[in-house]
């Protein structure tokens, strides 16, 4: 009896140590799912300015480029997330802007992209001649 009862304490605590393990599991793939969409809606936020600058696209200038606000759907339709253009310098042929994207839900989850275009000729398309992935950027 007293056999038993040890095996049913060790298979309880086992049960209950791969419960914890399974719940921390589903939590750091919630996680990391809510920082990809923030990081999804900054790489949005930069297609959108060199679409915005492309001659065929756009058609805008660099010093046309203000601070702006979008919301990025997924492929159904739904909105993940935002992203915010702000931090835009322009120069002749050159303009560095930070691209910071955000989840939908849970807005303190961001991920910024720092990036530098140019020109190589006037009258081209702009290309991406610096990509920043600002690492522990502060969401405020």
């Amino acid at each position: 009896m007293l056999l038993v009862l040890v095996l049913l304490i060790v298979s309880i605590a086992i049960m209950s140590a791969m419960l914890r393990y399974v719940s921390r599991q589903s939590h750091e793939t919630v996680d990391q799912e809510q920082e990809e969409q923030a990081f999804n809606a900054a790489d949005s936020g930069v297609s959108y300015v060199l679409w915005l600058l492309d001659p065929d696209g756009g058609g805008e200038v660099p010093t046309s480029v203000s601070t702006m606000s979008r919301v990025v759907y997924d492929d159904l339709g739904e909105p993940i997330g935002t992203f915010t253009i702000d931090d835009i310098v322009a120069d002749t042929g050159v303009i560095t802007f930070t691209s910071t994207g955000r989840h939908i839900a849970l807005t303190n989850r961001c991920q910024a992209i720092v990036v530098e275009l140019k020109q190589r000729e006037a009258g081209a398309q702009y290309i991406a001649t610096n990509w920043d992935h600002q690492v522990g950027y502060p969401c405020s």
